[in-house]
């Protein structure tokens, strides 16, 4: 039979893909150039989160679907299932469909009393009824608790799914996490830091705030962010007062953009450095590794066997590329793993398959070859 290369929706997709993961690298490249102003910075964010919801919907929109057979789960993935089955996953909250409402009275400040709609699940007020009709004094209030319970059972919920994963993945490693606070506070100790947003205004003083040849204010400036804090009533002898730094909030703001890039830096050369004494803690063997991810497990697995076996039968044990005898089965994309399409697998000898590695190694592996390029492609 072989490779169905004809009509294949993974052409389309892969070439989709691959013209945003390139302006998603070189998003991420500018946003790390030294010296970028805050509003550069901002902007550039904000493309990159575009262009990774981009890639997101293209592959909600792939018509490919991961198989319901062979399925294979991770340790860790097992350890999230077993929890799911005990606590039921809550629904988002805002998808929830308002099935299930009830009339509630509502107490509003000044003591007015509306009759809403409350919907049992989510806890939202679904609008205002008109009183026509109703007994007030029969109605129930309106649970004010319920949106909180909701939202309190989904943020557990997702804690701990995050955490039951996180500690399988862990097992049997004894890599020491980066103790990122530790660093971030003896760089603070050794570097002050110049400028802060969220600024308390610890150190205020009042100047005489210019706005035009007649209109003069008094106002409380901080003199740790340059801020207009507020204006006060004018004290006696105000025409005394120190005038109002206008250049004062943006020099300090450049000087928190710098110290950001001199913190980012130390971070990358602390991480580096922690990065060389876990290798070489390994490589003493002070330190134990274990693989437990999905992508460490599946290729042992007897659900990749059984996977691997179809596709090669599938391709008639040939070379969908050279025609050569198959030596392995090459994961056109991984966006499946373990539980894979037919169309995600491919079989290859291991020339072309090591070649369309190499292939796409020299484009940063932004590229994954299409399948289209592969019946073409000669190592």
């Amino acid at each position: 039979m072989g490779y169905p290369f004809h009509d294949n929706p993974l052409d389309d997709y892969l070439r989709a893909t691959f013209s945003l993961k390139v302006d998603e690298f070189g998003l991420m490249g500018q946003l790390e150039e030294k010296g970028l102003p805050f509003e550069s910075r901002q902007l550039l964010v904000r493309q990159l989160a575009e262009v990774r919801d981009k890639l997101e919907q293209l592959k909600v929109e792939c018509p490919l679907r991961p198989r319901d057979f062979d399925v294979f789960l991770s340790g860790p993935e097992l350890a999230v299932e077993r929890f799911k089955r005990e606590f039921p996953e809550p629904e988002p909250y805002f998808e929830c469909d308002h099935a299930d409402q009830r009339l509630t009275k509502q107490v509003f400040n000044g003591g007015s009393v509306h009759v809403v709609s409350q919907c049992q699940v989510c806890g939202r007020s679904q609008g205002a009824r008109s009183k026509s009709g109703i007994d007030l004094a029969a109605l129930p209030d309106f649970d004010v608790e319920l949106t909180h319970k909701g939202n309190d059972y989904r943020s557990w919920w997702v804690g701990e799914t995050f955490r039951i994963y996180s500690e399988a993945k862990a097992e049997g490693n004894e890599i020491p996490p980066f103790d990122y606070a530790a660093f971030r506070e003896q760089f603070e100790q050794e570097n002050p830091r110049p400028w802060n947003e969220e600024c308390p205004h610890p150190d205020i003083k009042v100047r005489l705030r210019v706005y035009s040849s007649t209109q003069t204010a008094a106002v409380q400036q901080c003199m740790d962010c340059g801020k207009h804090v507020r204006s006060i009533k004018k004290p006696a002898g105000w025409e005394s007062l120190p005038p109002f730094d206008p250049n004062l909030e943006p020099a300090l703001r450049k000087a928190g953009e710098e110290w950001s890039q001199r913190l980012e830096a130390a971070r990358e050369e602390a991480h580096a450095a922690y990065k060389q004494e876990v290798l070489a803690g390994i490589a003493r063997g002070d330190i134990a590794v274990q693989d437990n991810s999905k992508f460490g497990n599946y290729y042992e697995s007897e659900e990749w066997k059984r996977t691997r076996l179809r596709v090669l039968q599938r391709d008639d044990h040939r070379c969908q590329c050279c025609g050569a005898a198959a030596e392995c089965v090459h994961h056109i994309v991984y966006d499946r793993l373990g539980a894979e399409h037919d169309l995600d697998l491919i079989s290859l000898c291991n020339r072309c398959h090591d070649a369309i590695h190499r292939e796409q190694r020299g484009l940063h592996n932004l590229y994954r070859m299409p399948p289209a390029e592969i019946r073409v492609f000669r190592a």
